[in-house]
């Protein structure tokens, strides 16, 4: 077979008319939402109300590591344990959800709880004296920020990653019982400062675990496809990751209408959804 010798001119031609087809099949081929929606800071509103008991739920009981350290006291310096830590019916009094160019952000103050522990102390030095006993746990003032971001999975699914987590208590207090807790209450600012770290950590643990694992895990349960009648489905997957702005979050979906019998993909191209910046409503 003889190959036929392109000039220069003609293959610069080549290369530009394959460009120009290049050019079409991806103009054609990028696919349009079939719909859109945005959720306002009103819906978030609404997601708040419904998600605080659920949060509330997963903050109920949380347990503490033990701690273990030495002070000087009355009797000369002592190692001292509390352990058995646990608080108990955190509560979220208020809470927002905003969205902005970065994600959503959720805010929570005002949240309270009640706890509970056990301490041990022995003393350092001859006769190592030692005694144990309970106490109580009050927390108050706390507030609490998750930014949490909304993507997309390979199968249309939105996806929740919870990123920062920041953690202020405001109060803590302990109050011990039985034995020498006289010796305890006399350096409790020091255990409660100590406690406080504790449960900072175990608090934005216990939320970023909530979003990560059982929102994702919700999320993923919600069917891509659903049978209109017997003869029709629509699939409204997520094409692409949401698109947040101050004020609403908008979402791109297939929406695309399929035969049970025969799901051949339309042979056209969806119009452009035009856009909308009204959010004086939960949802368009």
């Amino acid at each position: 077979a003889i190959k036929p010798m392109l000039t220069p001119p003609f293959e610069k031609m080549q290369r530009n008319i394959l460009a120009v087809f290049a050019t079409i099949i991806a103009i054609s081929t990028a696919a349009n939402p079939g719909f859109q929606t945005a959720l306002t800071d009103k819906a978030f509103g609404y997601v708040v109300q419904v998600g605080i008991p659920i949060l509330e739920q997963q903050l109920s009981s949380l347990t503490i590591p033990d701690i273990s350290g030495s002070a000087g006291s009355p009797i000369g310096t002592i190692d001292y344990t509390i352990s058995s830590i646990r608080i108990m019916g955190l509560q979220i009094p208020s809470a927002t959800l905003t969205a902005s160019t970065s994600g959503l952000l959720f805010q929570a103050s005002g949240l309270g709880a009640q706890g509970s522990c056990n301490w041990h102390y022995s003393e350092e030095s001859w006769p190592h004296t030692s005694d144990s006993g309970s106490a109580d746990l009050l927390v108050g003032s706390i507030s609490l920020a998750v930014n949490v971001v909304i993507g997309a999975d390979s199968k249309g699914h939105a996806t929740l990653s919870a990123g920062s987590c920041n953690i202020n208590i405001g109060s803590l207090s302990i109050t011990f019982h039985g034995g020498a807790s006289w010796l305890y209450n006399l350096f409790s600012g020091t255990i409660s400062s100590t406690l406080k770290n504790s449960l900072n950590g175990q608090i934005c643990s216990s939320a970023v675990n909530a979003i990560n694992t059982q929102g994702n895990a919700a999320l993923e349960s919600f069917p891509m496809v659903v049978t209109v009648d017997k003869t029709s489905e629509v699939n409204y997957e997520l094409i692409d990751p949401p698109v947040f702005t101050y004020g609403y979050l908008q979402t791109d979906h297939k929406g695309e209408f399929f035969s049970i019998a025969n799901p051949v993909e339309a042979p056209f191209t969806p119009p452009t959804v035009p856009p909308t910046t009204d959010t004086s409503r939960m949802m368009y």
